[in-house]
């Protein structure tokens, strides 16, 4: 398990684990013994307080697995910094996500030919718990120009079949 997270980020360590048999929930914490003020750069060991943020993540061992980050508050140690406090941040993550980098593209690569209605079911069975419009939002966010042509390729076949 250990090493399944440390795939995400190498500063993670695993605090604890829990399963009810069907999904599987892993608490992380990141080892990184001080942080950098974002403003001013300035080292800082201070911590304000921390916040747990939880994301979901593909299956593992053929559970569905949600991953609970403890990510710190710091007060910056310059006093002429207008930051006064910054939260740790995961080069992983983008700002406010909810699923790892790696449970996206499996899902792109799931729901490709898929109508994002049928593949919200078939994902909240097997893979994680999404709807229909992050599954519609993942795919129009998405930077690959292939997926982005398929995907208007079966909509205009769509709307043009009943010609």
């Amino acid at each position: 398990m250990e090493d399944f997270v440390k795939q995400l980020d190498p500063t993670l360590d695993v605090i604890r684990s829990e399963s009810d048999g069907e999904s599987l929930t892993i608490y992380v914490a990141s080892n990184r013994p001080d942080l950098y003020c974002p403003v001013c750069g300035q080292r800082s060991k201070r911590q304000h307080c921390t916040q747990d943020r939880t994301l979901q993540d593909v299956p593992f061992e053929g559970m569905k697995t949600r991953i609970v980050l403890r990510s710190r508050k710091m007060d910056c140690a310059n006093p002429d910094c207008t930051c006064k406090c910054f939260s740790e941040t995961f080069d992983f993550l983008q700002y406010k996500s909810r699923m790892t980098p790696r449970l996206i593209n499996l899902i792109r690569e799931k729901v490709r030919d898929v109508p994002p209605y049928k593949a919200a079911v078939i994902l909240r069975k097997e893979t994680a718990d999404v709807g229909k419009s992050t599954l519609y939002n993942l795919l129009h966010r998405d930077e690959d120009l292939d997926l982005q042509l398929q995907l208007e390729e079966s909509i205009f076949y769509r709307q043009n079949s009943d010609i």
